[in-house]
């Protein structure tokens, strides 16, 4: 993916695009998840996400970049919003909700620290070219590992919320309507 002169004014869009997408993006869903189920619909974001990840491979062109930062900012944004209705979906007692939640959102704080140095790095592939007598960093312009990369972690991730509703929906089958999970007692 290479910028052309006349796609240069579209830079100081690039970073916009998906972060006002992921804006509508963290509301929208949440409307649907009320009538579908909070689990479905993040499955369902998270597949989409990762579907439009390889939307970048197509974005040769300025109408291409803005597609993939729209669609690729709405889903990430609306799998990131329902992550703490889909814990209160799955938990078993309300006595330690904040503990459960506080566990199950540290990777959002953890991982942006790990992957942003030096492992998006390697991915993206940084290499070595010569320059002006010397020898400086470039960028390979292979995209596709990071792609591939956010591709399968998105799909990973929705894999494992399929098992967990897959494991919710049985325990909610086998037990009764009064010891069901975040049942209300009268």
């Amino acid at each position: 993916m290479a910028l052309f002169p006349r796609d240069y004014m579209l830079i100081n869009y690039l970073q916009a695009i998906p972060l006002f997408a992921s804006g509508v993006g963290s509301v929208i869903p949440g409307f649907f998840a009320d009538k579908y189920g909070t689990m479905g619909m993040n499955i369902i974001c998270q597949l989409v996400a990762a579907a439009s990840a390889f939307l970048l491979y197509a974005g040769s062109t300025s109408g291409g970049i803005i597609v993939f930062g729209a669609l690729y900012g709405f889903f990430y944004g609306s799998t990131l919003a329902l992550i703490a209705p889909v814990i209160m979906t799955i938990m078993t007692s309300e006595a330690d909700r904040g503990y459960v939640i506080g566990l199950a959102m540290a990777p959002l704080a953890i991982v942006p620290i790990i992957t942003k140095s030096p492992l998006s790095d390697k991915i993206v592939n940084y290499v070595s070219v010569p320059a002006n007598g010397g020898w400086t960093s470039g960028i390979s312009k292979d995209w596709g590992k990071g792609v591939i990369f956010t591709a399968l972690l998105l799909i990973a991730g929705a894999t494992l919320q399929m098992v967990a509703r897959y494991l919710c929906i049985k325990e909610t089958r086998t037990t009764s309507p009064a010891e069901a999970p975040n049942s209300q007692a009268a």
